[in-house]
């Protein structure tokens, strides 16, 4: 049965160091909660940045988009590390170019590197995640593609700073459970990204994926002609494994509840739909 946390077991896992922003973003949003609230008509900015020197952001665009005209790889990972959490329009840019680039690799580091590219400003920034998200999640180079769907799903919540508006949230459900349906281990990354996404913007539409990752795959009948083969079972438990701690950790976040089976997690849901705002 479900049981009250009684303590985090650690962050939900995470994607290299780009995407330590966004995690910065959400720890100062806790620290700040305990402040006391501004005076009215005097609340201050958000703190943002500022933008590197405008040369500089120039000499890194160029940069990137030379190394990714040549189709260089290794040099255009060299960029991207040197850009890291540098902020600018132009570097932004030169981003979008490279979030389809032929090596996955490449268009994961454009994608972290586009988390730190907020500006501060609503309207610009949910301009560029629309941007980031028509070049990143939509790019025909990126179909089945799920580590950089995960990757970019993270940048542009890093500029918006909130849930998915519904036909996003849907295309992510869908690319959830084509990855479920189609095990592939080397595609847990990008599972792992929706669960952290959903932590760090307390999206509930998600719950019940999460959820039903509880349980350990088996076969409910394997004797039945359309049970899939061994390889496939052999494949999706690999995927669960990686994907379970990181889907129990952010429904810990959301619920302040650990489950042990997905059966606990659907009945607390339903006991809870009207408080907590999700419908099993």
């Amino acid at each position: 049965m479900a049981v009250p946390s009684r303590g985090r077991r650690g962050a939900v896992p995470r994607f290299a160091q780009a995407f330590a922003v966004l995690l910065g973003f959400a720890a100062l949003l806790s620290a700040r909660a305990e402040e006391p609230a501004p005076p009215a008509g005097d609340a201050a900015a958000e703190e943002v940045p500022p933008p590197c020197p405008d040369a500089e952001a120039r000499g890194l665009a160029q940069k990137l988009c030379a190394a990714a005209k040549r189709r260089d790889a290794k040099e255009a990972l060299a960029v991207l590390e040197e850009i890291d959490e540098k902020r600018h329009a132009e570097i932004a840019k030169a981003l979008l170019k490279v979030l389809d680039h032929a090596d996955p690799a490449v268009a994961m580091a454009a994608a972290d590197a586009m988390a730190a590219q907020r500006s501060g400003d609503a309207k610009a920034d949910a301009k560029l995640a629309a941007q980031v998200w028509k070049g990143g999640w939509q790019a025909k180079a990126n179909d089945k593609r799920f580590p950089v769907l995960g990757r970019v799903l993270l940048a542009v919540a890093a500029l918006e700073r909130r849930p998915l508006e519904e036909r996003r949230a849907k295309e992510v459900e869908k690319a959830w459970r084509w990855v479920v349906g189609n095990p592939e281990p080397d595609n847990a990354p990008g599972l792992v990204a929706v669960c952290e996404y959903v932590s760090l913007v307390k999206d509930k539409r998600f719950c019940r994926l999460l959820a039903e990752e509880i349980d350990e795959p088996v076969a409910t009948d394997p004797n039945s002609p359309s049970n899939p083969p061994a390889s496939w079972w052999e494949a999706r438990w690999k995927l669960w494994k990686q994907v379970k701690a990181a889907a129990v950790e952010t429904l810990e976040d959301l619920t302040d509840q650990t489950f042990k089976t997905t059966k606990d997690a659907k009945a607390w849901f339903e006991a809870n739909a009207k408080q907590f705002g999700f419908t099993w």
